[in-house]
């Protein structure tokens, strides 16, 4: 009995042997053939990458914007981290109160969807981030020349389960349950054979343009964009915009890496930008505010032909850095006093400027500059009025300067500047700390810094100046002048009339620096702060954070401002805006409410053109009882609303800290650095 248990034993593990065998060998015949079944209805789980983003997209796009590891960007997807910090800020509390706030939606919206988006996918067999847009995306577009709506097209790299999930979607049983109605077919390219896509109409008439290529997936609304796309990746590799010069040389270095904060790389055509309806209508017309036309000269940004930039976000603090090419051959011909001029080293200039101005500036604005050609461009953006004052004042300064017939113009006067000053200037700037006259542009505390070139040419310009200066409304009857001096140089203040500002007033310090400005409270702080008696803003934390982070890159240009002292300059400012866009025309004004009071108390005489001399004595008095009741309601009611809300349209201000910019317009490139600093940074 037991050898026959034994026998049974023996037999059973022979067959359990030959049964894993089998097993075994099935198992092994039918690997192939699975692999054959998920490669064919899923994806090739071995199959590589597809490469670096940037060689897929074609050069002859206009608009490029790439992101990282987009997936450390979010707690919730789609509220950014670092806008959920800046609005959970004190600081914010200001500006989420504003009627600004209020109109913009994409805030709210942007929160909603967070909200829909974290239901919708929670049951999802994918992470919208780790698996669709987490790891890569690119957003890459072409804008029209002119009228139209620009055309975009959306890369994303995909994890393996999301490459798994696009086939799953891919087939059509469960296409059709979650896109119904959707119609798809395959669409081949007519010049390449192994370009290949698919076109998507969905049930709301809007078709989409689709390919997944090994990890790379491309969709959008506009077939040729993204079938270039296609192209530039299977077909035409070396014609992307990832193996051009600009982009390969240019594209400035991110020293982090890209989960560490938010960076993203930024292309734009620049002419292309103007050329289509997304540019500032400012970048095109001639502005009514001196200032603007200045500005857009001097830094012209027409010049400028592809751009790339990378534009980071770390801690509340947003930084730009841009490299552009420039169109030489205009470039080489513009005389406007910045591009192709002098640089100076970023650092030692920040020292040197923040160094000599007091911490009460909330501004400032340096150049190295062509002192001629800048100011035959200030001078050109005057209106035709301004330049026929200036120019007979200074003839009219002639009859007190036997030797002045020299000057007989504004451009014979630039030319005796260009030796009184040398290549660089400084303008800085706080909030007024008096009132001005009503009906008069308030115009900020502005004193202007210079290094003199030549202090015996500049002495004989005094001179010229101090005799002829009744010509500029200085020194006649009723307004006073005097002098002072202040032991480093005489500081002389003027009493003005009619214009803009109150005073006038400026120093030489040490026969070396020109200090000249419209608020003499200013230029004296300046005279302290060169004396050591004031401190510099140079003493600020945030002031000298910003030198140290200058470095030795160079610049012709650099401006800093502070965002709550601009709100304070705006004030002012506001209710003179106000004032001038509500004013009413009381010429017009006056004939429609005469109609309307004859028409009212003395329809016997309407139509006559004569009327009783007692009946236009009472309308007459009526008209000015209404009329100054109307202006009275206007200024007491209408304009300080007007103000409000012109006001209110710069409420983003208090959630800023300060910026700084930096340019170096050169006449076949030019760099940009840009930081903006947040109430949530520090």
């Amino acid at each position: 009995m037991a050898r026959r248990r034994r026998r049974r034993a023996r037999s059973s593990k022979k067959r359990k042997k030959s049964t894993l065998k089998v097993l075994g060998i099935v198992l092994l015949l039918s690997l192939p053939v699975l692999y054959f079944l998920f490669t064919k209805f899923v994806y090739d789980p071995f199959e590589g990458s597809v490469g670096p983003f940037p060689e897929l997209v074609p050069r002859e796009v206009d608009v490029y914007v790439r992101r990282e590891r987009l997936d450390s960007d979010f707690e919730i997807f789609p509220m950014p981290r670092e806008l959920a910090r800046l609005t959970a800020t004190p600081g914010f509390r200001e500006v989420a109160q504003s009627d600004w706030y209020a109109q913009q939606a994409w805030i709210t919206e942007l929160a909603g969807l967070a909200a829909t988006l974290e239901g919708a996918l929670a049951e999802a067999p994918f992470d919208l981030l780790d698996d669709l847009l987490g790891a890569e995306v690119v957003v890459l577009g072409r804008l029209p020349a002119g009228v139209g709506d620009p055309r975009f097209a959306y890369l994303a790299r995909l994890s393996a389960k999301g490459r798994a999930a696009y086939s799953v979607l891919d087939q059509p049983a469960v296409r059709d349950r979650i896109l119904p109605g959707a119609e798809v077919r395959q669409v081949e390219d007519p010049d390449y054979a192994k370009v290949t896509y698919q076109r998507v109409d969905l049930s709301d008439g809007t078709t989409w343009f689709v390919s997944r290529e090994l990890d790379m997936l491309v969709v959008g609304k506009d077939e040729p964009l993204v079938r270039d796309v296609l192209r530039t990746t299977l077909v035409e590799r070396e014609q992307s915009l990832g193996l051009t010069r600009l982009y390969a040389q240019d594209l400035p270095l991110d020293e982090g890496l890209p989960e560490d904060h938010f960076n993203a790389e930024l292309f734009l055509d620049v002419p292309a930008y103007l050329a289509s309806g997304e540019a500032d209508e400012d970048l095109a017309e001639r502005s009514v505010n001196a200032a603007t036309n200045i500005l857009r000269q001097v830094v012209d940004v027409t010049l400028l032909q592809d751009m790339i930039a990378r534009v980071e976000m770390e801690q509340g603090t947003l930084r730009f850095n841009g490299h552009a090419m420039v169109d030489n051959q205009r470039a080489t011909g513009v005389k406007t006093g910045l591009v192709g001029q002098p640089t100076f080293v970023l650092k030692e200039q920040l020292e040197l400027i923040f160094g000599r101005v007091p911490r009460s500036v909330v501004g400032m604005v340096t150049a190295k500059v062509d002192i001629g050609d800048l100011l035959t461009t200030v001078f050109a953006s005057f209106s035709n009025d301004i330049k026929t004052i200036t120019n007979e004042a200074l003839r009219g300064v002639a009859r007190y300067n036997p030797g002045w017939n020299r000057v007989n113009n504004a451009a014979d006067l630039i030319g005796l500047l260009e030796v009184v000053l040398r290549d660089e200037i400084t303008f800085v700037m706080r909030p007024l700390d008096h009132e001005l006259p009503v009906d008069v542009q308030p115009v900020p505390a502005i004193v202007m810094i210079a290094p003199l070139g030549n202090y015996q040419a500049f002495k004989d310009l005094e001179d010229a100046f101090m005799r002829g200066m009744r010509e500029f409304g200085l020194g006649v009857d009723g307004l006073t002048n005097w002098s002072f001096n202040e032991g480093v140089g005489e500081r002389y203040w003027f009493e003005t009339s009619g214009l803009p500002f109150t005073e006038f007033s400026y120093i030489v310090l040490g026969e070396k620096l020109l200090v000249m400005g419209i608020d003499d409270d200013l230029v004296k702080e300046i005279v302290d702060v060169y004396t050591s008696v004031k401190p510099s803003i140079a003493t600020k934390p945030q002031i000298q954070e910003l030198i140290d982070s200058a470095g030795t890159e160079r610049a012709n240009l650099a401006m800093w401002v502070d965002a709550k002292g601009l709100g304070e300059i705006l004030g002012p400012y506001s209710r003179w805006v106000a004032d001038s866009e509500t004013r009413i025309d009381y010429g017009v004004l006056r004939i429609q409410r005469r109609r309307e009071i004859i028409d009212r108390d003395y329809p016997q005489y309407r139509g006559r053109e004569e009327l009783p001399g007692s009946v236009e004595a009472d309308i007459e008095a009526k008209l000015d009882a209404l009329l100054q009741a109307e202006e009275a309601d206007r200024r007491a009611t209408t304009v300080p609303a007007e103000a409000e809300r012109w006001l209110d349209s710069f409420a983003w201000l208090d959630a800023l800290s300060d910026a700084f910019a930096a340019v170096n317009l050169g006449t076949r490139e030019a760099e940009a650095r840009v930081i903006v600093n947040t109430v949530s940074s520090r």
